[in-house]
């Protein structure tokens, strides 16, 4: 402000000194013609005649003309000379003053009589240069003239010679922007700056924002810019021919056991592991002391980040905390070519039971989802890719009340081609390949191609089931009930010949003999999740429940 300040009192001083220069040198004008006017009659007199009268006011004449000419080009001498140095100290600013403001020393154009016009002239005393005081702006930005110069008029300056202020510009694009604001950054506004409201109550309804704190631990995000910036986001990664997929961590791509729940009988165990995967020159068993903690890598996990990060653009979501969550992805991602800062932790999430894609920055029709738990995703279950839950350790199996050996107690690990990872990875690439058949893949959704696919699994199979749910509880509202019609089988409770499956924990029960008798499956429910969770129908034979005492009748029908 203080440079477009002086600019105007250069303006100011200028205009004053050209009314100071005119008004000298029109005085002097009529002092010469008056003195000229009273010497022609005393001329007239001495020389007696009329010839001498004529030649002499015709003398006189030429010197007022000569005089009138001397003056202006001394008035035009002294305005050059002030507008040079005007220039000279304009030069001399610095580069923001000088694009701001252009002092135009003369803009009307010069009168006939070769004056320059100035307004009309007052009666003043001598002039003295205005002060360097800045005088106080109104609300409207204008400053009055100093008041060492009480003959100026009193008006704004010319706005064509005068560019806006860079507080007026930025005022023009904060109102034109904000609010609502579309976001804060340790409670300031990302775009304007300003602060956050303090309470709730202040906060219009739609502003309420959303912590992604896993980008930053003091970011918060307006909802509405939040959806605006998940659209950018999908039509970058449409462009780019990418979907979005999510990667749950424990018993999805990894299995963990604190130190303390390893027992002693399982140390040996676990030190044959690592010697084995010595031997062959590959590691995907780690002892980590510094989180006290054992990590099993899934098999087939490096094969799946490389090859799903050609077709997803890849992220981490798990209900650890987020120490633990940077130390597992760094055991799978050393380099951080998968996944980057893309890492949501229990920390960056908007509660530690749920969650929630409001916290990743991609768009619902264009999101995959890899867990062993869809029940925690509330809002999103449409998007989720079911995955068998890895178990290596005992602790895991103790941890979901499941009975029987773990993979380390077998001394044996999932086949890398033919475990659930590889299975989820085929359904993945013919998930991505219809997406972007569509010849506007940004119309299309994941979702309605999944729940199509999911239907494709055990279309035609009819699932009789017997002792499976708890006698107080509604069939249809039963997770495996809903699990097997979300996979396109249809569900009873009633044996009939068009039943081709007998799902039961126990060959004793009323369904599952006749079942046998009528020539149907029957089979344990792992049949069901074995076909979720490779996508494809299980082999019956591998869960069969009919054994030799069932063949020979020696068991007991009780009433279900």
């Amino acid at each position: 402000m203080d440079a477009v300040a002086e600019e105007e009192d250069d303006a100011w001083f200028l205009q004053t000194l050209e009314q100071e220069l005119e008004n000298e040198l029109e005085e002097g004008e009529e002092e010469t013609v008056t003195r000229i006017v009273d010497e022609v009659p005393q001329a007239s007199s001495r020389q007696g005649g009329q010839g001498g009268a004529e030649t002499e006011i015709e003398t006189k004449s030429k010197s007022i003309a000569s005089i009138l000419e001397e003056s202006s080009a001394a008035l035009a001498a002294e305005v050059a000379k002030v507008a040079d140095g005007v220039e000279v100290e304009k030069e001399d600013r610095d580069s923001v003053a000088r694009e701001r403001v252009v002092v135009s020393l003369v803009d009307d154009e010069p009168s006939p009589s070769g004056r320059i016009t100035t307004t009309e002239p007052q009666k003043r005393g001598p002039f003295k240069r205005p002060g360097r005081k800045r005088a106080r702006t109104d609300k409207q930005g204008f400053r009055p003239p100093s008041s060492t110069i009480p003959s100026l008029p009193t008006e704004e300056p010319r706005k064509a010679n005068v560019a806006p202020s860079s507080q007026q510009l930025y005022a023009k694009v904060v109102n034109e922007t904000c609010p609502p604001h579309p976001g804060f950054l340790r409670g300031l506004c990302i775009r304007c700056g300003q602060l956050a409201p303090q309470s709730l109550e202040t906060k219009k309804e739609g502003e309420q924002s959303i912590s992604l704190r896993y980008l930053h631990s003091d970011l918060e995000i307006n909802k509405e810019y939040v959806r605006e910036l998940k659209d950018r986001e999908a039509l970058r990664l449409i462009g780019q021919k990418k979907l979005s997929l999510v990667f749950d961590l424990d018993h999805t791509l990894l299995n963990s056991s604190q130190l303390k729940d390893i027992t002693e009988a399982e140390m040996p165990l676990l030190e044959n592991v690592v010697k084995q995967e010595a031997e062959a020159g590959k590691a995907s068993l780690f002892l980590l002391n510094h989180i006290h903690m054992w990590t099993k890598l899934r098999p087939y996990y490096s094969k799946l980040l490389e090859d799903a990060s050609q077709l997803f653009d890849m992220h981490v979501y798990t209900m650890g905390e987020r120490g633990y969550a940077l130390e597992m992805v760094k055991l799978l991602d050393p380099t951080g070519t998968f996944f980057g800062d893309h890492i949501v932790s229990k920390n960056d999430s908007i509660s530690n039971s749920v969650k929630d894609l409001d916290v990743l920055i991609g768009s619902e029709k264009s999101v995959l989802i890899l867990d062993d738990s869809p029940k925690v995703w509330h809002k999103h279950r449409a998007n989720v890719l079911e995955v068998e839950r890895y178990h290596f350790f005992p602790s895991s199996l103790r941890h979901f009340g499941i009975s029987g050996k773990c993979l380390l107690e077998r001394e044996n690990d999932e086949k890398a081609e033919q475990g659930p990872l590889c299975s989820v990875w085929k359904m993945l690439k013919e998930i991505h390949e219809e997406y972007f058949s569509h010849p506007n893949p940004e119309q299309n959704d994941v979702r309605e191609i999944l729940k199509a696919k999911k239907r494709k699994v055990l279309v035609n199979c009819k699932v009789c089931f017997s002792r499976v749910f708890p006698k107080d509880q509604v069939p249809e509202q039963h997770p495996l009930w809903q699990l097997a019609e979300d996979f396109g089988a249809t569900c009873t409770e009633t044996l009939d010949e068009a039943v081709t499956h007998v799902v039961t924990t126990s060959l004793g029960t009323q369904k599952a003999i006749e079942g046998r008798k009528m020539g149907k499956y029957v089979v344990r429910p792992e049949w069901l999740h074995a076909s979720v969770y490779h996508f494809k129908k299980g082999k019956e034979a591998r869960y069969s429940l009919i054994d030799t005492e069932a063949e020979e009748g020696e068991v007991m029908a009780s009433q279900e």
